[in-house]
């Protein structure tokens, strides 16, 4: 045996814990002798304590490890949450800052987000309890079905859906919006939310109806300018030879015949002339107008269609209503809305139906109050406060663009005065028009030219027109006031004609074959240039572009077509007398 250090015995206890072993318990000790039963029982004893004490220590180190590994993960998934919740903070800051509708909701229609813009858009206050709220309750019916049917069935298939819709708010007006549906999934493939964003559109609606009211007012000035030109020629000669049949049956039978011609002519080319007026986008005009003129001259625009619905039609001015400074197509345009959207009004009610024009001065005739009335339904006192607003319409859909009662409302307040409705249900519409009546500016009469001229007589004239009717009947309504008058078909006869001989002034038509008039007169600029300024052009091309940049480019002075001798008479004297 090796060297034992002097030890001369030893007893070894295994250490167990259950079905483990731990270790061993080795115990020596000098001297002879072997360790007796109580030894042993005691050393087992021992070994139990020791084995339960390493396994309690072994317990405790795992356990220390366990608390410092989960503290570890603790204090990660509190970081990870911190930053996850920081990072929500910003994007509900985000969400909370935009303009634009935002909200989350689920695909059995429940809402549980809306941001501040949306619940400014529906009208919902920024603490109400929305848990009650449905996706269908925020929008109207036509945009509920789209959104319902359409869209979020789309967004679930697809991922994601856009198009044009509208939200409904809590006072009723309609916003017309841009929206995208999202639909949100979990990493299983279930949908968990489904999110929006609007986006409102209203200004560029706007800016669109705008534009095909424009391009609509475009092609309808186009349209009849061509037809004014080929309608107020044969007028030009009903006019022209019922001018000259009054005083040759003045006294006889047939004057009265001669009378009706008359006021039919001119009946029809007022009616011309107002349809014209609402067609053309005028530049802002200002100068003395008659309001009673105006009602008249837009009544008999739609007489027409008032008798086919049998309204009466009841004009009730003050007598003595001073004049307005205004510009009369704008207020003609104004009073036709009025009257028209009065008649829209009452066709579904039934007779007597009545539409009622009224005005009076105040005290001081600086102002006149002018109303339009009618017996129709009403309007319902819940959107009065509305009906101003452009687009705004209680008409079905394709029948009206809600622009009428807008564009009113604006032509009111360019002249400085105030527009409202008065209603009860079941007892029709007033609406009440507030204008100011200024006297004209000190230049206004300066402004519109010269003091009349003394007649003037026995000047050499000539008639350029291609209508041999229209040549006619000019030739002798001038002849008859006393001139020596020539014709010419076209520009080009009527330059062989100034080849031989002078005129004192030049009446010529603008649209003509071979040489217009426009032509001529720049030929006649060229060849002879102190007749340029006796070019009156007669025309009954109002609302053609070039012919209005024509005449605004070269000053030239123009008669209408229809005209009355009282209309052209002072160009001609204005052309033809001295100064």
């Amino acid at each position: 045996m090796g060297d034992t250090g002097g030890l001369r015995h030893h007893a070894s206890v295994p250490l167990w814990m259950g079905d483990r072993t731990l270790g061993v318990l080795n115990l020596a000790g000098p001297g002879a002798g072997l360790f007796r039963g109580e030894d042993l029982k005691m050393l087992y004893g021992v070994g139990n304590q020791v084995a339960i004490a390493l396994e309690r220590a072994q317990l405790l180190q795992h356990l220390e490890h366990e608390v410092l590994r989960r503290t570890a993960d603790l204090a990660a998934e509190v970081t990870g949450r911190e930053r996850a919740e920081e990072t929500r903070r910003r994007l509900t800051a985000i969400l909370e800052a935009t303009t634009d509708f935002v909200a989350m909701g689920h695909a059995d229609g429940r809402v549980e987000y809306y941001n501040r813009a949306a619940r400014r858009m529906l009208g919902i206050a920024e603490r109400e309890d929305i848990s009650t709220i449905r996706i269908a309750d925020t929008h109207p019916a036509w945009a509920a079905r789209l959104v319902l049917e359409e869209a979020i069935p789309a967004a679930i298939r697809d991922g994601i859906w856009s198009g044009e819709t509208a939200l409904l708010g809590r006072d009723g007006r309609e916003i017309p919006v841009l929206q995208v549906i999202i639909a949100h999934r979990t990493a299983e493939g279930r949908i968990e939310f489904l999110s929006t964003i609007a986006r409102d559109i209203t200004e560029r609606k706007r800016a669109e109806e705008a534009r095909r009211q424009s391009e609509k007012l475009a092609a309808m000035g186009e349209l009849l300018a061509g037809v004014a030109h080929e309608l107020n020629n044969p007028l030009a000669v009903l006019t022209g030879q019922a001018a000259l049949l009054g005083p040759a049956v003045a006294g006889g039978p047939l004057q009265p015949r001669a009378e009706k011609i008359a006021r039919a002519a001119e009946r029809c080319s007022r009616i011309v002339r107002n349809f014209l007026a609402l067609a053309r986008q005028y530049p802002p005009e200002r100068e003395e107008v008659r309001l009673d003129r105006i009602v008249h001259d837009a009544v008999e625009l739609l007489a027409y269609q008032l008798r086919l619905d049998a309204v009466e039609v009841v004009i009730n001015l003050a007598a003595d209503l001073p004049l307005l400074w205004a510009d009369p197509h704008q207020l003609q345009q104004l009073v036709v809305n009025l009257a028209t959207n009065a008649h829209h009004a009452m066709r579904a009610s039934p007779s007597p139906r009545r539409l009622v024009f009224t005005g009076r001065a105040d005290a001081d005739r600086s102002r006149i109050v002018f109303t339009v009335a009618d017996t129709g339904a009403g309007i319902p006192p819940e959107i009065q406060g509305r009906i101003f607003e452009p687009f705004f319409t209680t008409k079905p859909p394709g029948q009206g663009t809600g622009l009428g009662l807008s564009l009113c409302r604006g032509i009111v307040e360019s002249h400085g005065g105030t527009i409202k409705v008065e209603s009860r249900p079941g007892q029709g519409a007033t609406f009440v028009v507030d204008l100011p009546a200024p006297p004209p500016p000190p230049d206004a009469h300066q402004a519109r030219g010269p003091a009349a001229r003394p007649h003037v007589t026995g000047k050499t004239l000539l008639v350029v027109d291609d209508d041999p009717d229209v040549a006619d009947v000019i030739a002798e309504m001038l002849a008859a006031d006393g001139h020596r008058v020539d014709r010419a078909p076209n520009g080009a006869v009527a330059l062989e004609l100034l080849a031989t001989r002078t005129y004192d002034a030049i009446l010529s038509d603008i649209r003509m074959p071979e040489l217009d008039g426009t032509a001529l007169y720049r030929e006649v600029e060229r060849r002879h240039p102190d007749l340029a300024r006796r070019f009156i052009f007669l025309t009954g091309d109002t609302l053609s572009a070039e012919t209005s940049a024509f005449l605004e480019q070269h000053r030239a002075p123009s008669v209408t077509k229809p005209f009355s001798l009282e209309e052209v008479r002072p160009v001609i004297d204005r052309i033809t007398g001295p100064g």
